[in-house]
């Protein structure tokens, strides 16, 4: 019975140790305050005034505000039809061919959250990658956009290529067609019943973690093979 009463009170001490020493420290700051006076208050109002005119965060912050009206410009302005070939590779009219033959699978909708990249930005993105290079960092910056999306753009482009491949990769199947191919040669050299000019290139890639020796190259690197079939006007028949 004398331990559950020593507990008890030795309990109590330490609730009313630690109610003085919060009192003692509330005193404290309460004394301190009043030393500073008018100062402190002064101090508070300013604080209060830079929270009321601090600039509010962007609700939607994965919507990074970008430079990216250069594109449009180039777009809207004929007059800046000479660029195009430059940058892209093509001239204007291919351009908008190709917006045409890939619009249909590339094409978004719009949503409340975000207006959907135009089909002629989303085929210039990945023309720029195709044509120069350049990283998926440094084309999302150009045009404005993520790298992941820019990166997205051109798979999606790749694949909607290889959808209408064969429409325009054809190896000639009949009579007609291969005369007109072996004369198409005949006219610009002296090699008799010529279909096609055959060639091929060393795609490098990073050696795969399975059988890595199977993609070296008489070069002594890793790749691909690409083969290609070309007729009179460089025009593929065969990939």
């Amino acid at each position: 019975m004398a331990g559950d009463e020593g507990l008890v009170f030795t309990t109590l001490l330490l609730i009313v140790a630690v109610f003085l020493r919060k009192r003692s420290r509330f005193l404290r700051n309460l004394r301190l305050l009043s030393l500073r006076g008018r100062q402190g208050a002064n101090l508070a109002f300013l604080l209060s005034i830079q929270r009321r005119n601090r600039p509010r965060r962007r609700k939607l912050a994965w919507v990074y505000p970008r430079p990216q009206f250069w594109f449009e410009e180039l777009l809207n302005n004929r007059n800046l039809d000479h660029l195009w070939r430059e940058h892209f590779r093509v001239n204007r009219n291919t351009f908008d061919f190709i917006c045409g033959i890939v619009g249909p699978y590339m094409s978004k909708q719009d949503t409340i959250l975000r207006q959907a990249i135009p089909v002629e930005k989303r085929v210039a993105i990945a023309l720029w990658r195709l044509a120069t290079g350049n990283s998926y960092r440094t084309v999302a910056l150009s045009f404005g956009i993520g790298r992941c999306t820019a990166m997205n753009i051109k798979d999606e482009f790749c694949s909607a290529l290889m959808r209408r491949v064969n429409e325009f990769i054809k190896f000639p199947k009949t009579e007609d067609e291969t005369r007109r191919c072996i004369q198409g040669f005949q006219n610009i050299s002296t090699f008799p019943q010529v279909v096609g000019a055959l060639d091929g290139s060393h795609i490098p890639i990073t050696a795969p973690t399975e059988n890595p020796n199977e993609y070296r190259n008489r070069k002594n690197f890793h790749s691909i093979v690409l083969q290609g079939v070309a007729d009179a006007n460089m025009k593929f028949i065969h990939i």
